[in-house]
């Protein structure tokens, strides 16, 4: 969907099999299927992916990042979560992070972005993870891709000024291992008020659809200029 279209959210909540749920639909004027949908579920998976066996590499390099994205975007005019990815290579794996709460200026970012007096919106942490996430699987394949699908389990809330962790990693691909047609990717968020105790309050996957028009598009429009080459080899 472009920039200025005209689209009709619809919310509702539903609860006809016993399972209370709340389903989201934003559909493009003249379309008859949706171009995003969602659905909003009580927590009832188990405690999982604390897959990391210790802290991601200290080495790592910093991701390129785009002007007027509302997670990476660091020229907006607009506020927004103004994070810099960042890739550890860890015998032979890919591992994507990006801290939370640890700028100064993320508690006034904070502020714009609240569901409580003191809780982080969830909507910061889907838009983080999403994009985390994806970079693990664009490190692996070297292709930009559209989210398709999302799944995030968030255990806790998580407050406003609470440090957090976000680590990805990628998880295969479907379609000739040659020319991929979605690369799917998982991760998970951490609180890392205690940094020797880190403590997993969600976790999640995604997958995407590969699209050589985005990966143009990065090639073209990613800051600083010109530091995307290195991710093509």
């Amino acid at each position: 969907m472009t920039i200025g279209a005209s689209a009709t959210f619809v919310a509702e909540y539903a609860a006809d099999d016993g399972n209370p749920r709340l389903l989201a639909r934003l559909t493009k004027e003249g379309d008859k299927t949706p171009y995003l949908r969602a659905e909003i579920v009580p927590a009832t998976a188990p405690v999982g992916q604390d897959w990391m066996t210790g802290p991601p590499a200290k080495d790592f390099r910093e991701l390129p990042y785009y002007r007027n994205c509302f997670v990476c975007g660091h020229h907006r005019a607009v506020t927004g979560l103004q994070r810099r990815f960042r890739v550890h290579e860890s015998n032979g794996a890919t591992i994507i992070t990006v801290p939370w709460g640890s700028e100064t200026g993320d508690r006034d970012r904070a502020a714009h972005f609240l569901i409580g007096k003191n809780e982080l919106h969830p909507a910061v942490l889907v838009s983080i993870f999403d994009e985390n996430t994806a970079w693990a699987g664009f490190m692996e394949t070297r292709s930009a891709g559209l989210s398709v699908r999302l799944e995030l389990t968030l255990l806790r809330p998580v407050a406003a000024d609470e440090p957090l962790l976000f680590v990805g990693r990628p998880a295969g691909i479907r379609g000739n291992p040659r020319a991929p047609r979605f690369f799917l990717a998982e991760g998970t968020i951490y609180s890392v008020t205690d940094p020797g105790n880190p403590e997993v309050v969600a976790y999640g996957k995604g997958e995407w659809i590969v699209m050589d028009l985005y990966t143009a598009q990065i090639k073209k429009n990613l800051l600083p200029t010109e530091d995307w080459a290195w991710i093509f080899g």
